[in-house]
Parts: C-alpha cells; sequence; structure tokens
C-alpha cells in the first residue's frame, strides 16, 4: 500500500492525531451507513463501525496516557 501524504509527524502524538482523524470519518461513515441501512447488513455494519472508532479513539487516549506518563 502506497502511503499517502500526511500533516502529521511519525511520532507518537502524531499517530494520536492520525487515529483521532481517522476514527471521527468511520464514526461520521458509521451513522450514516446506520441511517441508510437500518436495520439490514448495511446498517449492522454502520454501527459497528462506530464502536470502531470509539476503539480508535481509545487507542489515542492509551498514548496520550503513555506520553504523560513518561514526561509528567
Amino acid at each position: 500500500v502506497e502511503a499517502m501524504s500526511d500533516p502529521h509527524p511519525m511520532t507518537p502524538e502524531g499517530l494520536a492525531l492520525r487515529l483521532r482523524s481517522v476514527a471521527r470519518t468511520m464514526a461520521s461513515l458509521g451513522v450514516d451507513m446506520d441511517y441508510i441501512g437500518g436495520f439490514g447488513e448495511i446498517g449492522d455494519h454502520g454501527r459497528e463501525m462506530v464502536g470502531a472508532a470509539a476503539m480508535a479513539v481509545g487507542w489515542a487516549d492509551g498514548i496520550d496516557a503513555d506520553l504523560a506518563s513518561r514526561h509528567g
């Protein structure tokens, strides 16, 4: 997979920012899929995507907490 241009540096802070950015997109798309798909498969996947977005935010929070513990 070819890397896309990314404005965030390849650092733990940059990874946390990227995770939050991806999570926002995933959550928005997941909500739209849920709305359009309703109780069907698309809706199911949309709800799963919203959950995955929450997990990504949790990973970003974990990175931030690790950094804070190292610098605090």
